[in-house]
């Protein structure tokens, strides 16, 4: 995907709205959101960093793609269902006032949209926004955050067995997640596949 030289070029005020953005996930998230933090939130624009410069992207293109990643959460303050629909409305109505032009905001959303389940992903940008949003699968820090993920689906109505548990990792680990970068297949796909090993022994033991 080819971004317009004047798109780059139109300067806004990524520290002001990144301060921002961090002081309402730290201030506003519900206590019940143990997964999606203001810690994820911060290791998905690390992460994400870290692939658009082994990318080799332009300066602007990374902190296009730090807004996004920054922003990929911000609606679970009000909503935790459909809450990608949320971040858009709000980037859409917060970022002019941090001189993002319309077509910087529009590139944005559609990487903040790229992070909804289900969504396949159509550019490099899609791509390394779903690879930090996902990085967790292949460290060895898995199963603890994983574990947070389950508690935060209990105090939502969503409250699962053991076995239940495995095969809902194992289903999207095993059956439908891929990692899209190089940096990413390169750094995260022999640990993957070692939680995903891990998975099924916890899964087999529980069937004996």
């Amino acid at each position: 995907m080819d971004i317009s030289t004047h798109i780059l070029q139109h300067p806004f005020q990524f520290n002001e709205m990144r301060e921002n953005v961090l002081l309402k996930l730290s201030t506003q998230l519900s206590d019940t959101l143990k997964y999606h933090s203001c810690e994820h939130t911060i290791n998905v624009e690390r992460i994400a960093e870290e692939i658009a410069h082994q990318e080799k992207l332009k300066t602007q293109e990374v902190d296009l793609i730090r807004t996004a990643a920054l922003y990929h959460d911000l609606g679970f303050i009000h909503q935790h269902e459909h809450n990608e629909l949320l971040a858009i409305k709000m980037a859409e109505t917060e970022l002019p006032a941090y001189d993002y032009s319309e077509e910087q905001i529009q590139l944005v959303c559609e990487m903040i949209h790229s992070t909804k389940a289900g969504f396949d992903v159509q550019n490099i940008y899609d791509k390394i926004i779903s690879d930090a949003d996902h990085d967790y699968f292949g460290r060895p820090d898995y199963f603890e955050i994983a574990e947070r993920l389950r508690i935060e689906y209990s105090f939502y109505g969503r409250d699962f067995s053991e076995l239940e548990w495995l095969d809902f990792q194992l289903n999207y680990l095993d059956l439908n997640h891929v990692y899209w970068t190089d940096w990413s297949k390169a750094n995260r796909t022999e640990t993957k596949k070692n939680n995903i090993a891990e998975l099924k022994r916890k899964k087999k033991e529980i069937q004996l």
